[in-house]
């Protein structure tokens, strides 16, 4: 299983969240850095032959930093892309948020 950790542990600025983004996915260059772009990034990425484990730390600093609708962007794209990839490969991708000793994973 592929594992993927999206820190955003002391992110500051718009550009620095999406290019953590970009470099913890292993997006392209081309990517666009904005939702629409980690939308058709992730989907591709989700739907990929290998199971995927997202952990992303520091949630609570997305929401500090951009607004409670940052975070919810980003978790919505996760759980709609999740969906699609266990529709077709049956549960490939796991999501977990990790803050201090604590694990949640996201249905």
């Amino acid at each position: 299983m592929k594992v993927i950790e999206l820190d955003l542990t002391g992110c500051k600025y718009w550009s620095e969240l999406h290019e953590r983004i970009k470099k913890a996915f292993g997006f392209p260059e081309w990517y666009g850095k904005n939702w629409d772009a980690f939308w058709d990034c992730i989907v591709d990425l989700a739907t990929g032959s290998k199971p995927l484990n997202i952990e992303i730390i520091g949630l609570d600093i997305l929401e500090r930093k951009f607004g409670e609708d940052e975070s919810s962007i980003l978790l919505k794209c996760l759980k709609r892309a999740k969906y699609r990839a266990d529709g077709i490969f049956a549960n490939l991708m796991k999501i977990e948020i990790v803050g201090g000793d604590k694990r949640i994973e996201i249905q």
